[in-house]
Order: C-alpha cells, then sequence, then structure tokens
C-alpha cells in the first residue's frame, strides 16, 4: 500500500520551494497503480480533475484556512 499526500490542487504553500508536477504524478500512479494500492489526499472540490476510475473511500469536513475558518471536505482517493 502506498498512501501519497501531495499538495492540494490549487493551493500555494510557503515550504515548497518548486511547484508540484500532477501531470507527473498522475502518471506514476497510473503506471502504479496495478502494482500498488495506491491512496490519495486531496480536497472533495478536486476529485473530479482525476481520472473517473479512482474512488472516494474516505471524506472528513475541515478548515482549510483556520484563521478564516473555511470549510472544505478532505477526502482519501483510491486509485482503481
Amino acid at each position: 500500500m502506498v498512501y501519497c499526500d501531495p499538495p492540494y490542487k490549487g493551493t500555494t504553500n510557503k515550504y515548497y520551494a518548486r511547484k508540484f508536477d500532477y501531470d507527473a504524478f498522475t502518471e506514476w500512479v497510473e503506471a502504479n497503480k496495478e502494482k500498488y494500492d495506491i491512496y490519495i489526499s486531496e480536497y472533495k472540490e478536486n476529485f473530479a480533475q482525476w481520472p473517473s476510475n479512482y474512488e472516494i473511500v474516505w471524506e472528513k469536513e475541515s478548515c482549510q484556512q483556520m484563521a478564516k475558518r473555511k470549510k472544505t471536505t478532505e477526502v482519501l482517493i483510491h486509485a482503481r
């Protein structure tokens, strides 16, 4: 089993020195999903950007920006 926690799509973070390559990451997941059980953390509003054969296996409402109380739903996606 592989758990992946890339930066959520559409977010910025001062801790990342460079932009995360989602296309390369998705290609890696697609190339390896038959070898490994791959799970990816993401926001629910970004789920539609993942391949259609992936599925949400867990979700929980949370605050994206605590100071602003912006609510979102975090999901765990299984690459099928």
